[in-house]
């Protein structure tokens, strides 16, 4: 990562092929790649994306510059950085209720994206060093939100004002409205927080000191969003199961399974920890119950092939694929089958099968390196693992792989075209 962006003590207008933030926002993601442990699940970081970039395109924003990441964090927070990048933390993931929650935080820091707000004392902000800025936003997990002393008479808060705050909020209903969101799910996540700032006041997160007044917030935005008439249902169907999100943190339902429902989350938290044994006998009571529930079978599959149990595992996963032919995993499983039995064209096919179905899965693109790396193919086995590398938040690594696929001249021209998209990206972009 810390090639893909000017170093700490580059002036971002050093970097010519972006702005000042971009530079900064580049500068903050590398040490942040640095401090934090991001999630690479694609159940819980599938969603974030996805949402996010709906969002961006409806409010008009390039959505191949603004980036979205989920940080394994405990507190309820979510912030952006100059140049388009949001970031949101587990903990305020595992507090949300649906999709038209997260949407609506988000949108709000899309707000600050799209208006160009970033902290009150802008020429402060601008005259630090790059190092300086990244280290004071990464502060104990409370970005943006501390006083940070430079000097005796030197003091640096960085805060949005009450101004930046009712502006980003009143865009992020416009901006739900437009991607067809509701924007009630704005209104309920600001009920969320005022209700964990009422229990939690020695422990306020970061999303209030650099969010002030929530519950002042909450009233006029429960009067924008009720001038008018709620969304009609299509519209704001939800694109994703939201409790698999939760259980892929470890966030389910407390007691005993008593529902097929609460059975399913248990066994995604069980499979996501390993505990194969449990999650194979949740998935099958579940199946029993539910034959076509496509995703538990395909779970399923998973949780066989990891307690070496082949032929079961491929027979669950084409009864899967039968149900539902969208879905990545069942692929992924015949691919591991096929790449254990070294039958590397076979594998080939079912893994790039599942990486069209599951685009950010990086793992995939690792599994696809190896099998071609086994068939003497060393440019595609450096095109994947650029990929790889890539998808993973490895960008540096990326690179170099990259440059390796490029130096072959075997190498395919279309996927060059692509690698060369790519390495510009992460040039511009950090990551």
């Amino acid at each position: 990562m810390g090639c893909a962006g000017p170093g700490a003590g580059q002036s971002p207008d050093e970097s010519s092929s972006s702005s000042p933030s971009k530079a900064y926002g580049r500068a903050f993601v590398t040490e942040a790649l640095r401090t934090y442990r991001f999630i690479l699940d694609p159940d819980v970081t599938a969603p974030v994306q996805q949402t996010g970039r709906r969002l961006a395109q409806a409010v008009g924003l390039d959505p191949n510059t603004i980036h979205f990441f989920v940080v394994d964090e405990p507190q309820p927070n979510a912030f952006a950085i100059p140049g388009g990048y949001i970031f949101v933390f587990t903990g305020l993931l595992t507090k949300l209720g649906d999709e038209e929650e997260l949407a609506g935080v988000l949108a709000h820091e899309l707000g600050h994206v799209a208006h160009n707000h970033f902290f009150q004392n802008s020429k402060q902000i601008m005259a630090l060093n790059l190092a300086t800025l990244a280290a004071l936003l990464l502060t104990k997990g409370h970005p943006a939100a501390l006083a940070f002393p430079l000097g005796a008479e030197y003091n640096l808060q960085l805060a949005y004002s009450r101004e930046h705050e009712a502006e980003a909020d009143a865009s992020a209903v416009g901006y739900l409205r437009d991607a067809g969101y509701d924007p009630a799910g704005l209104v309920r996540f600001f009920q969320t927080l005022l209700v964990y700032e009422r229990f939690n006041p020695p422990l306020v997160p970061a999303y209030f000191t650099t969010h002030p007044g929530v519950a002042e917030r909450l009233r006029v935005i429960e009067t924008m969003v009720g001038e008018r008439e709620p969304q009609a249902p299509e519209q704001t169907a939800r694109a994703f199961d939201w409790g698999r999100l939760r259980a892929s943190l470890g966030t389910v339902p407390e007691g005993p399974s008593a529902t097929g429902r609460e059975q399913y989350l248990h066994a995604v938290d069980w499979l996501k920890q390993n505990r194969v044994d449990a999650a194979i006998e949740a998935y099958r009571l579940l199946l029993a119950q539910e034959p076509h529930h496509a995703r538990a079978r395909a779970d399923l599959s998973l949780a066989l092939l990891k307690n070496q149990m082949r032929t079961e595992a491929r027979d669950e996963a084409l009864r899967s694929l039968a149900d539902d032919p969208a879905q990545a995993l069942p692929s992924v499983v015949l691919g591991l089958l096929a790449q254990d039995a070294s039958r590397h064209g076979e594998a080939i096919e079912h893994f790039q099968e599942a990486a069209a179905r599951a685009p950010i899965d990086h793992t995939i693109h690792l599994r696809l390196a190896q099998s071609f790396a086994a068939l003497g193919d060393e440019a595609r086995e450096a095109y994947h693992l650029g990929r790889y590398f890539r998808l993973g938040l490895e960008p540096a690594r990326a690179v170099l792989q990259y440059e390796r696929f490029r130096a072959d001249p075997r190498a395919d021209p279309e996927l060059r075209r692509e690698v060369d998209r790519d390495l510009a990206e992460i040039r511009r972009e950090g990551v």
